[in-house]
């Protein structure tokens, strides 16, 4: 979670509920798109890894595939465009391009934690 400090100098006059609950969902909402994130690159590394054990023509259609079923966008929910705008001062860390290169790398096989030793 990007460091504390926007959450500690807020005002309690700021908060809409009590300051220690908002910094609590903000904390709880950052470790679950954390392991989101996670779980997504682990379905992308597996799905590379299985294409080279299927026929020509399964592979052929898991590749086309392979960002099927991860996490969908929840830009527009109010409260993870809070979290968003709170956290990560308005940049979706689901969006990011870091996030979005590494993914693409580890669809290609290419990142260097992709699985290599099957």
């Amino acid at each position: 979670m990007v460091e504390d400090e926007f959450i500690k100098v807020q005002d309690q006059t700021d908060c809409l509920h009590d300051c220690p609950t908002v910094y609590d969902f903000l904390k709880l909402t950052d470790e679950m798109v954390k392991t989101i994130i996670g779980l997504d690159e682990e379905l992308v590394r597996w799905r590379q890894v299985l294409i080279k054990y299927l026929p020509p023509e399964w592979a052929e259609g898991l590749r086309q595939d392979i960002f099927n079923n991860t996490s969908r966008c929840f830009e527009g929910e109010s409260a993870y465009d809070l979290y968003v705008k709170l956290v990560y001062g308005g940049v979706d860390p689901q969006q990011e391009d870091s996030l979005t290169d590494r993914i693409h790398r580890l669809a290609n096989g290419t990142d260097e934690t992709s699985i290599t030793y099957l």
